[in-house]
């Protein structure tokens, strides 16, 4: 079992119908501007400096639940920055305010799903010959690989071996004394601020 930093990671394929020799993720994924956005950068550097996920295919949904006008349009700014400093283009972005949790949480992404099926449906009816998987991911979701793996060539070979889903176990990151600091340096890679500590995979 592979160690990973997430709380729950589905990826779905959508097969292509003549047979993809290559593999495409498409990333929508969740972040809330008021507490998360320390964490936006070594995200979108891990899925796509890391993993190998196209800055065209990432699509970022940036939330608030701040009722102060000044405050929404400082923490988007933040975010706008950072999402376009990593080369994702901004029209990919939906920024919204309202409440968040586990019911909107759900909708979001099924509102995501919905509007992604029929360009996936519409990819797989042309002469493409690539598999699209569908990401989906909350900020502080790192999927970790074999070293220079990328999750394309992953995916490409669970679908050979014909899986469509992909899932994987947690492991939280915690500081070397085994505390989590409250705000994440964006200069100092996750890894140094958050080694595991005291993980023991597979093993009783």
């Amino acid at each position: 079992m592979k160690e990973v930093l997430f709380r729950v990671l589905l990826l779905l394929l959508r097969k292509n119908m003549v047979g993809g020799s290559q593999t495409e993720v498409r990333l929508f994924f969740l972040v809330g501007a008021d507490r998360h956005l320390p964490l936006l950068s070594h995200f979108l550097q891990h899925w796509i400096g890391t993993l190998g996920v196209l800055p065209q295919f990432v699509y970022p949904d940036v939330h608030t639940t701040s009722v102060d006008a000044e405050i929404q349009v400082e923490r988007f700014a933040t975010a706008r920055k950072i999402i376009n400093d990593a080369g994702v283009p901004l029209i990919n972005t939906d920024f919204w305010v309202g409440h968040f949790d586990s019911i909107s949480r759900k909708a979001r992404f099924d509102k995501h799903l919905k509007l992604a099926f029929p360009e996936l449906h519409r990819h797989n009816h042309s002469k493409s010959k690539s598999n699209v998987w569908i990401a989906l991911a909350d900020v502080d979701e790192f999927p970790q690989l074999e070293p220079g793996e990328s999750l394309a060539a992953r995916l490409n070979q669970l679908d050979k071996d014909g899986f469509n889903m992909f899932t994987g176990a947690n492991v939280d990151r915690v500081a070397a004394d085994g505390s989590l600091q409250s705000t994440p340096q964006s200069e100092i890679p996750l890894i140094q601020q958050y080694p595991y500590f005291g993980v023991k995979i597979n093993q009783k």
